[in-house]
């Protein structure tokens, strides 16, 4: 009887997720799903954690490519980093599904890759999401001080293997002042507890509990993508685990200061092998429009050319 109601309570659920006014990417029998992700701030709601994941149903590997938050982009007549695109939305008065479907749709247009849906997330959910699962085990090869944003040191994570609640895990990724290499070293982070949640949720979460947090989690979440969707690529995953393989990725570039202002320039020859390697591509192909450099730039079209 249990199972019964939860089943009745997930496509429930579903329901009302399908019945929303979205507009989809992309939808295609292809083998593989790719999504995006998006993590918001609390305040401005830059999308400072910007991943594309695919994976494959057939032999349940997966490679998750990140677009560092600062990567230069022309949107609409405008040059921004990609995080504030949102927020941009959000400030004309869209709703966060709108303005993620708007976000989504100039991803698969610019990085010519084809987008099954989307979720946006905030910092509340990922401490919820943590929690439900029992929080994440973070191997680190040194100790790190996580500091607030002003700089004071909360506590320090200590070399080996440290478990993290849902609180201790948003401080994790959120922390970047103390890394030599900024931003690109929280994404290394982001890697880390990316790896780490993702074998929690396939090893230790049986399908009934998957179940269980999509429904407690998913209304928290702006997505386009049901839950019977999740779980069934859930279920897969636990299926293929004895193969599962991830490969992550940063979209290759350099930084670069533009009128007192870093910026990543994404390097197009190499972000595009990335996609055709490991993506379902768009007709049009990469950045067609050529909306990640500046022409009038010399510093920002070496990157680009390189």
């Amino acid at each position: 009887m249990k199972k019964i109601i939860l089943l009745l309570i997930v496509f429930g659920l579903l329901y009302n997720v399908s019945c929303r006014d979205t507009t989809d990417v992309a939808v295609t029998p292809r083998q593989s799903k790719t999504y995006l992700v998006a993590g918001i701030d609390d305040a401005a709601e830059n999308t400072d954690v910007l991943i594309l994941a695919s994976y494959n149903m057939a032999d349940g590997t997966s490679t998750i490519v990140h677009i560092p938050r600062d990567t230069l982009c022309k949107y609409g007549e405008r040059y921004c980093k990609i995080n504030s695109i949102f927020p941009y939305e959000r400030s004309n008065g869209h709703t966060r599904q709108e303005a993620m479907s708007c976000l989504a749709n100039y991803v698969s247009d610019t990085f010519g890759v084809l987008i099954d849906g989307y979720f946006c997330i905030d910092s509340e959910t990922v401490i919820k999401a943590v929690d439900l699962i029992g929080g994440v085990d973070i191997e680190l090869d040194q100790d790190l001080p996580i500091a607030d944003e002003n700089g004071e040191i909360l506590y320090t994570l200590k070399a080996g293997k440290n478990h993290l609640d849902g609180a201790s895990a948003l401080n994790f990724v959120r922390y970047r002042k103390g890394y030599a290499n900024g931003d690109l070293g929280r994404i290394d982070a982001q890697k880390l507890f990316i790896s780490a949640l993702l074998k929690s949720a396939r090893d230790d979460i049986g399908i009934d509990e998957a179940a269980q947090i999509c429904v407690s989690v998913m209304p928290r979440i702006t997505t386009n993508v049901g839950v019977t969707e999740l779980v069934g690529v859930h279920f897969n995953a636990r299926l293929n685990k004895r193969k599962n393989a991830i490969d992550y990725i940063t979209l290759p570039g350099e930084a670069a200061m533009i009128s007192g202002t870093s910026f990543y320039i994404i390097n197009r020859k190499s972000a595009a092998d990335t996609f055709e390697r490991d993506f379902s591509l768009t007709s049009d192909g990469f950045d067609p429009k050529r909306f990640l450099t500046d022409k009038s730039n010399s510093d920002v079209e070496n990157i680009y050319n390189k």
